[in-house]
């Protein structure tokens, strides 16, 4: 995770030196890399950020589908091929992270998920149901006893 600061003027996440010379070329780091608490705003320079190896935004920001979109279509895309690219290996690094990752440990077409429910998670429920149950039969008395109330007034 790139941290939610600036290097000089740029944006950490856009930071050439860091992004791309440092993590990738010298540490040799081919995995997953999202900023932090920024969303796809100017402030986190996403198209810098994209070409410097970013492959995620994280955050609260504005979506894509907002009309404080900056630009960011299909059709931006489409006549940008270095941003293309980036995108492409951003792509193959965040692959690369899932492949590598405890995710993927001992996972193979013959896997299959089992539900298991162990005693904590019973009691969570049992919890849930009870509290509800407790909270239901509170709305019911006062209910009740609103009715007799406005009877007795009358």
């Amino acid at each position: 995770m790139s941290s939610y600061n600036r290097i000089g003027a740029v944006a950490s996440s856009a930071n050439r030196g860091v992004m791309v010379q440092i993590m990738r070329e010298e540490w040799g780091f081919r995995g997953y890399n999202v900023t932090d608490f920024t969303g796809v705003t100017m402030k986190a320079a996403p198209k810098e950020s994209l070409l410097c190896g970013t492959t995620a935004f994280c955050g609260f920001g504005t979506t894509l589908n907002d009309s404080y979109s900056h630009g960011w279509s299909a059709q931006t895309f489409a006549g940008d091929r270095d941003l293309l690219l980036a995108i492409r290996q951003n792509a193959h690094y965040t692959l690369y992270a899932l492949a590598n990752s405890l995710a993927m440990n001992g996972i193979n077409s013959t896997s299959r998920v089992v539900q298991l429910m162990t005693w904590w998670r019973a009691t969570y429920i049992s919890l849930i149901v009870i509290f509800s149950a407790a909270a239901l039969a509170s709305i019911a008395f006062y209910t009740v006893s609103l009715v007799k109330r406005s009877k007795e007034v009358k």
